[in-house]
């Protein structure tokens, strides 16, 4: 039979999902800024002159 697992494992495990799960949303915010980034590049190339507001950045008042 295995021995029963110890507080110390229980919180390496959840220790490492944490970090699992934290690098995930990292990774994944990372895509999202670059995919945004890009695509408001590639319409600044195209469309000159008119570009949505989601690429625009926000004027002072």
């Amino acid at each position: 039979m295995p021995a029963a697992s110890s507080p110390r494992d229980n919180r390496l495990v959840i220790a490492q999902e944490w970090i699992a799960e934290a690098m995930t949303m990292w990774f994944v915010s990372a895509i999202v800024a670059a995919t945004t980034v890009d695509d408001c590049i590639r319409l600044s190339r195209t469309w000159s002159t008119v570009l949505p507001p989601s690429c625009l950045s926000p004027r002072p008042p």
